[in-house]
């Protein structure tokens, strides 16, 4: 009867943490979709015109097919702070995902 209750004992503990995994396997995707998002000071300008084509500087923009000018555009890059910050929360999106399929693994081996 002790096996019995211990198997029981085991199996609850490892719902219980894969319970957890996958609620914060959800909170790391949140905060990734969130994260993600560009924020002011997460775009950097990019200068044009500063040299000619020839000399290896961004070509002038052309008049689009179809449409009006191009004036207004600005050529702009992601800041390498947000680049960074999205590869940190995908890293922890990625581990936390390992995570719940350990937790899974595991209660799902007992099950």
């Amino acid at each position: 009867m002790s096996g019995r209750f211990a198997a029981l004992a085991a199996c609850l503990l490892l719902a219980g943490a894969a319970q957890a995994e996958t609620k914060a396997a959800a909170e790391s995707e949140e905060r990734l979709r969130i994260g993600s998002e560009v924020q002011e000071g997460d775009r950097v300008g990019v200068v044009t015109g500063a040299a000619r084509p020839e000399a290896g500087g961004v070509p002038r923009t052309q008049r689009p097919a179809a449409g009006g000018t191009m004036r207004g555009a600005t050529r702009s890059r992601l800041s390498e702070e947000y680049v960074a910050r999205v590869d940190a929360l995908e890293a922890d999106v990625k581990a936390g995902r390992t995570r719940l399929d350990d937790a899974l693994r595991r209660y799902n081996s007992l099950r």
